[in-house]
């Protein structure tokens, strides 16, 4: 970081600034290209649909798995451990209201998915669970 003085002619400001500001870009490119996932993670998912498991073996050997989801048009492999983080859909609430945990049931996402599963209870609620997810 530089430190500019009150007392600098605001040319050298001005420039100072410009590479502040190029610093800040160039740091949040990095950010954003650190937290795109692995391109395996897209090829796992090839010719799957949304919430089919699948694994890939990341770059230090590691079997890496989860569940496909659509982002941005293309499918991708969301890792079991990021799941968690993730928010059901409302229909997955909604099926659930007035069954019991083990009821079958099934909704249609927005892109015309049939997502088939079984009712459990998460965090006192209870929530549709994808058949399709690896349990």
């Amino acid at each position: 970081m530089v430190l500019i003085p009150d007392n600098m002619p605001s040319q050298q400001g001005d420039q100072h600034a410009q590479q502040r500001g190029q610093d800040s870009q160039s740091n949040s490119t990095n950010n954003s290209q650190q937290q795109r996932p692995p391109q395996e993670a897209f090829i796992a998912c090839e010719n799957k649909s949304a919430s089919d498991s699948a694994q890939f073996e990341d770059r230090d050997g590691k079997t890496i798995t989860g569940t496909c989801e659509e982002k941005r048009g293309k499918m991708v492999l969301i890792p079991e451990n990021m799941q968690s983080h993730r928010k059901a859909p409302e229909e997955a609430f909604t099926v659930c209201v007035g069954r019991v945990a083990g009821d079958t049931s099934s909704f249609e996402k927005k892109d015309g998915t049939i997502v088939t599963g079984k009712c459990e209870e998460k965090d006192g609620k209870l929530v549709l669970i994808s058949s399709n997810r690896k349990q």
